[in-house]
């Protein structure tokens, strides 16, 4: 590429950047509503949270969910595992649709309910859970992390 073609690449994004056109904001004007702005601590990441020390607890948590002194997320999204043994709570199939499922629950959640609930204390009361995928034995792939 030459010296001009150079020069003439910056000068039109000069041109663009300087060119712009004012954008006037209406408050009054509303066209959608916003339930709030969230996070989600799954696949580990709220453990981290649990497992650190009280001080850096309460600093973190100031960050996400503090209105004054963070960002102030309303909303958390947490994860429901569907993994199989350890990660989903129907870890294996019940044999047919009208089987008899066996639920099992491990008790670790990797540290989202304690998140959940120091979320509370800051005032979010939106929270959900939901699946990244139904369990393998519920699809034609038989696999968790294939489309089936």
């Amino acid at each position: 590429m030459t010296i001009f073609s150079k020069l003439a690449i910056i000068a039109n994004l000069v041109v663009l950047t300087t060119g712009q056109t004012a954008i006037t904001v209406n408050v009054a004007t509303k066209y959608q509503t916003i339930d709030g702005f969230g996070i989600s601590q799954a696949f580990g990441r709220a453990t981290e949270f649990q497992n650190s020390g009280a001080t850096v607890q309460n600093r973190a948590l100031d960050l996400l969910f503090s209105t004054t002194a963070g960002a102030g997320f309303s909303i958390i999204r947490n994860r429901i595992g569907s993994g199989g043994s350890g990660d989903s709570i129907l870890p294996t199939s019940p044999g047919s649709p009208s089987g008899t499922p066996k639920y099992v629950w491990d008790g670790n959640d990797k540290g989202q309910v304690w998140f959940s609930k120091k979320a509370i204390g800051y005032g979010v009361k939106t929270i959900y859970a939901d699946a990244w995928s139904a369990p393998g034995f519920m699809k034609t792939s038989g696999s968790e992390s294939t489309p089936g």
